[in-house]
């Protein structure tokens, strides 16, 4: 079944976007946030946020700015800024939501796949990455 994506049209600082969008959407990034909470995990929260710190400070000083749209989302949903860091960036967590409100394990991961010369035929570095998700997903 697909839905519509809503359009959301904000204006501001980084920080002022990320804000809005979080405010505009704080269902979707509490339930993505707190993901881990119901299934036994292969890592614990702890861990798993740990992983995502890592991740951040990288993210960080390659593209603070990002960082800072998603500390304002997660201003605006009110909800921790390294969990939906987590979510939203790097496949930390080992469950995620389902479409119906519980938590399933996650089964698959995204790859991401980078092959420069010589090995390409025009000598430029290709990446390609995709999402390994279910259909529900959609």
């Amino acid at each position: 079944m697909s839905r519509p994506i809503p359009l959301l049209r904000v204006a501001g600082t980084h920080r002022e976007v990320g804000r809005a969008i979080g405010a505009a959407t704080a269902p979707v990034l509490r339930t993505g946030a707190a993901c881990d909470a119901a299934l036994p995990a292969r890592r614990a929260r702890d861990e798993q946020l740990a992983l995502a710190a890592r991740y951040r400070d990288a993210t960080r000083a390659a593209t603070a700015w990002l960082v800072e749209e998603i500390d304002g989302a997660a201003e605006g949903a009110g909800v921790d800024p390294l969990a939906l860091f987590a979510a939203s960036i790097e496949e930390i967590w080992t469950v995620r939501p389902s479409q119906a409100g519980a938590t399933e394990p996650v089964a698959g991961r995204c790859s991401d796949l980078v092959i420069g010369p010589p090995f390409t035929a025009d000598g430029h570095l290709w990446v390609a990455h995709n999402n390994d998700l279910g259909e529900a997903s959609e």
